[in-house]
């Protein structure tokens, strides 16, 4: 497929997803009659990319049904027998549920999600068997089509009523058997099925929060739980596009694809000849010197500085403006130095900023290995490192060609990963702290969505690398996901919300600094 063609989407099964995300702008079923990104629902706004041209990336349809059900199966011969609405649905054999799903499957998608849950007295061996013997008769009819499995969830399950730790437990019964019987099912049946954990998306309390409110999230207003539900329903809706964005992805960009399983992706043309992701090579990397010399500013700086440096900030444009004024226009210059005398400012003469503008990881680990933090490890031991950097490896437009296209999520948080890794070469003593990327746009716009999962992979980490990591997105966003633009500079308030005003730094400040008190 070339990326001239749209990639078809098809979402089949129980509307408990949707029931889910109703009343939220996740929500499938939203009316866009102007084709603007912003207002469609979650999978047709998420995966829309500045990128691409929306005539020429995906298109999505939903074809759930309300109350459709795997039903207690002692056979396969029990035929579909519709039931009163909220009754529990249709139960039937696989030939049943599969006629249930005609009308998706007669669109003839490139990718389908199905995810269809059980009856409460359903066995859920037979639960497994019957899902796997769908699948598998999906895939004799659409062998081209990359179908995922998904969880059943809580809400599903009949008659739980509002005890959600036992609906909890009931489902994950029933995902267990799911699993099971999909890892022990004859691979060649199944070529091109992946299983997607909706259910471990959430923990206990995070369904408990969004089953219990999720009735209440058309109002919206006196809600005291909506902040609280609204993060529950973006992580649920985040782990349900994830898993096979990247594969979708790599259809419109094919150089992504790897070329046999478990093989590092690279991305042409400019391709690592180090069998790292463009994102983890500082081959790939490039130097600007801005006509302000700020790069042999930097150096300057670091040789001076030495022994006595107390702060380094590693990062791109907004670590940048912490210290030093922007080349763009007024209206950025001096917010983050403002912020930085405010917070930190005891530490103004023995700070080291290495932030560029338009840096890319890539770029920072070239940096560092044409001397950024010293000609050899120990060369500075400061007390604290600060690290914000990723943005512009799929946000900025400008700087794709260089990569062959736009990171995907894993590889942007690769490329984080590694500017870790180096820096803990050069400064093996001193604490650091990477900042998640700080959320821009809207909170369903496909840029926005593959930050906060690369967020959510380089956190996973922080342990193991032993890092701090800080979590600024509920700090910089409302209720609903969506940027606080007095944060945000206010020539992009009405557009990438991507640099900060004063205040903006002023909220990353008061945060930051903590970390030099423990």
């Amino acid at each position: 497929m070339c990326s001239t063609e749209k990639i078809r989407i098809a979402y089949a099964g129980s509307d408990t997803y949707n029931k889910l995300t109703s009343g939220s702008r996740f929500c499938n079923r939203v009316e866009n009659p102007e084709g603007n990104h912003s207002q469609r629902g979650f999978l047709g706004g998420a995966l829309y990319n500045e990128n691409w041209e929306p005539s020429d990336g995906f298109c999505f349809r939903d074809f759930s049904a309300e109350g459709l059900v795997v039903g207690d199966l002692a056979s396969d011969k029990t035929e579909s027998k519709p039931q009163a609405k909220n009754s529990g649905g249709s139960e039937g054999s696989k030939d049943a549920l599969f006629k249930a799903l005609s009308s998706a499957l007669e669109w003839n998608p490139d990718f389908l999600l199905l995810q269809i849950n059980p009856r409460l007295e359903s066995n859920p061996k037979d639960y497994g068997r019957v899902m796997i013997d769908l699948a598998c008769k999906i895939k004799q009819e659409l062998p081209q089509c990359r179908l995922y499995l998904i969880s059943p969830l809580p809400a599903g399950i009949p008659s739980c009523g509002p005890v959600v730790e036992r609906g909890c437990e009931l489902a994950g019964s029933f995902n267990e058997a799911l699993k099971a019987a999909f890892q022990n099912a004859e691979p060649e049946n199944l070529r091109g099925t992946n299983f997607v954990d909706l259910l471990a998306a959430l923990d206990a309390g995070e369904w408990q929060v969004l089953l219990s409110g999720a009735g209440n999230l058309d109002s919206g207003q006196g809600n005291p739980e909506a902040g609280q539900v609204k993060a529950a329903q973006w992580k649920l809706a985040q782990a349900l596009l994830f898993g096979f964005f990247e594969e979708a992805e790599q259809l419109v960009f094919p150089d992504k694809a790897p070329s046999s399983p478990g093989e590092v992706v690279l991305v042409s043309p400019a391709a690592s000849g180090q069998g790292l992701p463009p994102s983890c090579d500082s081959s790939q990397g490039l130097i600007r010197d801005l006509p302000e010399g700020w790069w042999t500013q930097q150096l300057e700086t670091g040789r001076r500085l030495g022994k006595k440096c107390q702060l380094i900030f590693v990062g791109d444009s907004i670590t940048h403006w912490w210290t030093m004024t922007s080349h763009i226009d007024d209206t950025y210059t001096a917010a983050g130095i403002r912020a930085f005398r405010r917070f930190f400012g005891e530490y103004e003469d023995t700070t080291l900023n290495l932030g560029q503008a338009s840096d890319t990881t890539a770029d920072v680990l070239l940096r560092i290995r044409e001397g950024a933090l010293g000609e050899k490890p120990e060369t500075f031991n400061p007390k604290l490192i600060s690290i914000l950097i990723g943005t512009n490896n799929i946000g900025n437009p400008n700087l794709q060609n260089q990569f062959g296209g736009p990171d995907n999520s894993r590889q942007l948080a690769q490329g984080i990963l590694q500017v870790v890794r180096e820096v803990k070469k050069y400064c093996p003593h001193s604490k650091i702290v990477v900042t998640g990327i700080l959320p821009t746009r809207i909170p369903y716009d496909m840029t926005r969505a593959k930050m906060e999962y690369a967020n959510y992979l380089v956190s996973k980490q922080s342990a193991s690398l032993d890092f701090s990591y800080l979590d600024m997105s509920h700090h910089m966003t409302n209720e609903d996901g969506s940027t606080i633009p007095e944060l945000y500079n206010k020539a992009e308030w009405e557009a990438a919300r991507l640099h900060l005003c004063e205040a903006g730094y002023e909220r990353w400040a008061a945060q930051l600094v903590k970390f030099l008190d423990d």
